[in-house]
């Protein structure tokens, strides 16, 4: 028995000076096992656990050997070693408040200072990792998650967290292996799997990842967000029928829930379901007043079904949220016109131009306002700014001010240019 566990203790030190530490650490483990009164093994379980960032296992192990009358100035240093390695709780959530508050520089600042005394602490090269892929410096954060998983190799975080900055940097393949690494080391990461969904989402891949999704609901079956996400995905991939399903399990759960109201009140309006759409639309404004896309999209839905004062009573209340919007006055000025208030749907029209002078659709509508009017020479100038923004613009109503004008020749040379 002696031999073969020499062997393994002797095979575990090769593979620690070569890096495996995660078979080093199997090795090692056997050997105490077979042989737990070797003080030579336990120093190298404890020496390989400290490197793979396991403090804590560490700390019982060096624990229960102190109290078994184990001493000596190795052990003292494997001691110290263990109080070197991390920093406190208390440092750690002053680093998340920091974080929270968006006070990037200070604590990127302290983590510096940490790491001089705390310079083998996966966690701080993890956190410091995620900080600088806040602030967009990728090629740092990936310095300090490598560095994190060179102390830690099996930091199922710090890959996750590697994945995120990928993404976030638009490099979604590398994410997506980053991810499947955390998930390999735990496989039951509901975070992981979740990004790896969101990844796949943006790649293109929607069956893989309802997939992932659909994973991550097997492990926290009381969660919504794979609900949520199943829903998003699904319509993506014109499943609309699945991805209202899913929005109303997530909206089952948590009726207030803003995102998951509003995506099933889109799908309802695009799919042509106006009856619904304004129910669902209704329960989005309840829930956000000043909820400017449900407010625009149930003012579309009003015109449609040409209930229209109702529809300009809800993009008004849009203008109130978004004065800037170009959208939301062309539409105002539609339903003005439509109601016969002619002046204010010119004030509606004139507006959206000024925001948007590049709009050829709102100039050319109010041309046709203006020939409605009777002022044909106003209709002429905004119809001729029409066709200059867009060539394709159809001259029928160029041909008419001009014919209100009393330029038949021009109007019928139009008509033919528009023809040719």
């Amino acid at each position: 028995m002696k031999p073969l566990v020499e062997e393994t203790y002797k095979k575990g030190l090769k593979a620690e000076k070569e890096g495996r530490l995660e078979e080093a650490y199997t090795l090692f483990k056997k050997a105490v096992e077979v042989s737990p009164s070797n003080p030579e093994f336990w120093l190298s379980y404890l020496d390989v656990l400290i490197r793979l960032g396991r403090i804590a296992e560490a700390q019982r192990i060096l624990d229960r050997l102190t109290r078994n009358g184990a001493k000596g100035e190795r052990l003292d240093q494997i001691r110290q070693r263990i109080s070197l390695s991390e920093p406190s709780l208390t440092q750690i959530q002053d680093l998340i408040n920091l974080r929270s508050q968006k006070e990037y520089e200070e604590a990127l600042n302290q983590i510096e200072d940490l790491l001089k005394k705390f310079p083998s602490s996966a966690r701080l090269n993890n956190i410091q990792g995620i900080l600088r892929a806040d602030i967009k410096q990728f090629d740092g954060a990936m310095n300090s998650f490598e560095r994190a998983l060179n102390i830690k190799p099996d930091y199922a975080q710090a890959y996750n967290n590697m994945g995120n900055a990928l993404k976030d940097e638009g490099k979604f393949e590398a994410a997506r292996d980053s991810y499947n690494k955390a998930i390999n080391i735990n496989p039951d990461y509901f975070e992981a799997h979740i990004n790896l969904g969101n990844t796949l989402h943006k790649m293109g891949k929607f069956d893989d990842a309802i997939k992932s999704y659909k994973k991550a609901n097997e492990i926290k079956s009381d969660s919504i967000e794979p609900y949520l996400y199943i829903g998003i995905t699904s319509y993506a991939n014109c499943q609309p029928e699945v991805a209202i399903e899913n929005y109303r399990e997530v909206i089952r759960s948590k009726p207030e829930h803003l995102a998951a109201n509003f995506n099933l009140s889109v799908i309802f309006l695009d799919l042509g379901r106006l009856e619904e759409a304004e129910i669902s639309f209704g329960k989005v404004i309840a829930l956000k007043p000043d909820y400017f896309e449900a407010l625009v999209n149930l003012g579309v839905i009003f015109k449609r079904k040409g209930k229209l004062e109702d529809a300009e009573a809800a993009f008004r209340k849009a203008v109130n949220v978004n004065p800037s919007s170009a959208e939301v006055y062309y539409n105002l000025g539609i339903v003005q016109k439509d109601l016969g208030r002619l002046e204010e749907a010119e004030e509606s029209y004139i507006h959206s131009i000024k925001l948007k002078p590049g709009d050829a659709v709102a100039k050319s509508n109010l041309g046709w306002l203006y020939y409605e009017i009777g002022n044909y020479e106003k209709a002429k100038i905004a119809h001729e700014e029409a066709i200059s923004l867009d060539p394709k613009t159809n001259k029928l109503g160029l041909s008419q001010a001009l014919q209100g004008l009393r330029k038949y020749e021009e109007a019928i040379d139009v008509l033919v240019l528009r023809v040719a």
